[in-house]
């Protein structure tokens, strides 16, 4: 007769032990792999990373006027507004526009003009929402939505 050896399996303990340690180099190789992708992130441009500008109110009650806007620099780092583009127009350089080369200081807030009337391309209707955006001189783009004939 033949004898058959029996065969043992990996004991439970060992089985346990050898699925933590795939676990642990997972999330090693994890961890690795995300803060090397944030880190390139902010480094690519460190100036954009540390610029953050909130829109704290804006007035265009009277479309036929100026839209009032008043931004706070919430970042870190100054931050200097190059071009001002209303639903892509650019009014930077329009009429009573005087945001134009404006420097805010980490906390520093101001209240400006964005000149509307007579702007080509951009007609305003009372009660539609505009996309208005503030670019930097290191690129980064800050948008928010306003509404022509409204406060916010």
């Amino acid at each position: 007769m033949k004898t058959l050896r029996k065969l043992k399996a990996v004991s439970p303990v060992i089985a346990t032990l050898l699925l933590i340690a795939i676990a642990v180099a997972a999330g090693i190789i994890l961890y690795v792999f995300v803060s090397g992708f944030v880190q390139s992130l902010t480094t690519a441009n460190p100036a954009q990373a540390g610029e953050n500008l909130a829109m704290t109110a804006y007035d265009w009650a009277n479309t036929a006027a100026d839209l009032q806007v008043t931004l706070r620099n919430t970042g870190p780092a100054p931050l200097k507004i190059v071009q001002i583009l209303i639903n892509n127009i650019d009014v930077t350089n329009e009429g009573g526009t005087t945001w134009d080369g404006v420097v805010l200081n980490s906390g520093q807030e101001t209240s400006n003009n964005v000149d509307t009337t007579g702007v080509t391309g951009l007609t305003v209707r009372v009660g539609q929402s505009y996309v208005l955006q503030f670019k930097t001189d290191s690129g980064a783009v800050f948008q928010f939505t306003v509404i022509a004939g409204r406060r916010g």
